[in-house]
Order: C-alpha cells, then sequence, then structure tokens
C-alpha cells in the first residue's frame, strides 16, 4: 500500500512538473519569473520521477528475494517498470521539445520558410533587404543597430570634427538633416525591448520597418554631406594634393638622394602654389595675407593641427 501511495504522488509530482515547465515557457503571466518557475517544475519532475522508480525497486527486492514468485508477479513488476520509465521519457521528451534551444530552432526555421514564401509580406521583406543589404535579423541586433545609427546621429552635435567634417550633420534645418532626427524619433516611439510574438522577421514590423527608415535616412544624409564638403575642392586641388601625398609617402618608404629630394620638394612647392592661386580664383579672391583670418570649418583647429591629431 505504502509503494502504491508513493508512485500515485510520482505520477502527481512528474505530470506536474511537465505540466508547469510547458507553462513557464509559454505563459506571459509567469515570463517575469520564468527561470524560478522553470528551475521548480524540473525539480518536481525530477522528484516524481524518482518516486515512481521506488515501487519499481521494491517490487525488484520483493520477487529477487521470493524465489518461488508466480510469473504474475514477475509480469506485474516488468510492466510497471516499462509503464514508469515510458512515462519519465515521455516528460523528458516533452521538457526537451518545449526548451529554448528546440523552439527557437523551430522558429528560426519557421520563419526562413516564411519570408521565402513568394506572396504575402515575406516578398516586401526581401525586398526591403535587398535594398538595404547588411541590416540584422533577430530582435537584439536591430536594437543594437538602433543604438550604432543614434550614436552617428548625435555625434555630430557632440563631436567638434565630426561636425566640422560634414557641416550639413549638424544644421538641424537642413532637410536632409532634419528627416534623420524625425527618424530617429520614430524609433524611440516603437521601439520595445522584447520583440512581438508571431513575427517571421523584424522587417515586419513597424519598428523593424522605422529603423530600415532611419538608416536610410541617415545614410542619405551623410552623403549628401560628403558631397557638399568635398564639391568646394576644384579638380586641380584634388590633382595636386595627391600628387604631393603620393611623392612624400614614396620619399619616405624609399632610399632616394638628396638632390633627388630636393627636387621633389621643389616641384611639390610649385604644384601646391599653383592650387593655392586656383583655390583663390574660384573664391573670387585676391592673395591674402597669412596673418588675415582664414574662414575655418572647424572651430579652434588649423587644417595642419586637424591633420597631425588624426595621426597621432
Amino acid at each position: 500500500m505504502l509503494a502504491a501511495l508513493v508512485a500515485l504522488l510520482g505520477v502527481v509530482g512528474l505530470s506536474w512538473g511537465t505540466v508547469h515547465y510547458v507553462r513557464s515557457r509559454f505563459s506571459a503571466r509567469l515570463r517575469p519569473r520564468r527561470e524560478r518557475h522553470r528551475v521548480l517544475a524540473l525539480a518536481v519532475a525530477g522528484v516524481g520521477g524518482v518516486g515512481l522508480l521506488v515501487p519499481d525497486l521494491v517490487a525488484g527486492l520483493f520477487v529477487a528475494g521470493a524465489g518461488g514468485a508466480s510469473g504474475a508477479a514477475a509480469f506485474g513488476w516488468i510492466l510497471y517498470r516499462f509503464l514508469a520509465l515510458g512515462a519519465i521519457g515521455i516528460s523528458a521528451l516533452t521538457m526537451w521539445l518545449t526548451s529554448d534551444p528546440v523552439t527557437s530552432t523551430v522558429r528560426r526555421r519557421r520563419d526562413a520558410v516564411l519570408a521565402r514564401l513568394p506572396f504575402g509580406p515575406g516578398r516586401q521583406t526581401r525586398r526591403m533587404r535587398r535594398a538595404l543589404g547588411a541590416f540584422p535579423e533577430d530582435w537584439e541586433g536591430l536594437l543594437e543597430h538602433d543604438r550604432v545609427l543614434t550614436r552617428r546621429l548625435l555625434s555630430y552635435q557632440r563631436d567638434a570634427d565630426a561636425a566640422a567634417s560634414r557641416p550639413t550633420m549638424a544644421d538641424l534645418e537642413h532637410p536632409l538633416t532634419r528627416a534623420a532626427v524625425e527618424a530617429m524619433f520614430r524609433c524611440d516611439e516603437l521601439r520595445s525591448e522584447s520583440p512581438p510574438k508571431r513575427v517571421f522577421d523584424v522587417l515586419a514590423t513597424d519598428y523593424g520597418q522605422a529603423v530600415a527608415a532611419f538608416d536610410r535616412a541617415l545614410t542619405a544624409a551623410e552623403r549628401y554631406a560628403d558631397a557638399e564638403a568635398t564639391s568646394t575642392v576644384t579638380s586641380a586641388e584634388q590633382r595636386a594634393v595627391a600628387d604631393a601625398t603620393r611623392t612624400l609617402s614614396f620619399l619616405q618608404a624609399n632610399a632616394t638622394t638628396p638632390q633627388e629630394r630636393t627636387a621633389a620638394y621643389h616641384r611639390i612647392s610649385e604644384r601646391l602654389a599653383q592650387a593655392q592661386a586656383t583655390a583663390a580664383q574660384a573664391q573670387g579672391t585676391a592673395a591674402q595675407e597669412q596673418t588675415e583670418v582664414i574662414p575655418s570649418s572647424h572651430p579652434w583647429l588649423s587644417v595642419e593641427d586637424r591633420a597631425r591629431a588624426g595621426s597621432d
């Protein structure tokens, strides 16, 4: 009778532990304390499994001690062991199938199948991914990408060097910069730390599309800023600077005679002087004295100081 009571308690404990483990995985009410409930379910299921095996051990000792035990008793003992081990196996299999690794794999494969369908939202997200190039595929990656874009945009307001290299990015009144800022605020409104349920692709969510729009807006603003920053440099200036850089790099990396270096320095000076004259003509101004204040894109550092700081 005691063995039967222990077996009954074992069945109850194993059943409750298995069901509670599954609930801890999928119940929204248990999500805040999910790990605690998972450990509790595993402990109760383990105790229940041991309780199921206790009568099996007692029956085995009884059959072994009673040499003249009937065949019915031996058959009952084998049948009980089969049922007990089967119940424990079914419980373990159920908890394994609902564990994080298995459900995550199943979810990823399901999402991959849905994303490849030639109809429905999967087709639209594929088009968006092709246009965006490298874009996060999971929720954590999407949140991090949003944070990276935000830091990039705000750096133009906090870093004087970044603002000087791309002046239009520091101008919040510029249409492209304003569009990037508005896209950032839109992401702030839609951001959620936990992903929505039953979403096969992050680009199928409002937040994912907002981050994609933020990415496109910031990239467009930066490309325009780069074009504006280089458009004031004439082609003659670009060639002169490129030739001077290439020649100086060669002189630093290769063996040359003093006469060769003197001649190279003289030619570089002549080309840079011609570039200076070209720049003055493009601006429509006469040659200025060295002591005059030169308009600068940086609040306090000259071009030489900024170049030296970038190489240190």
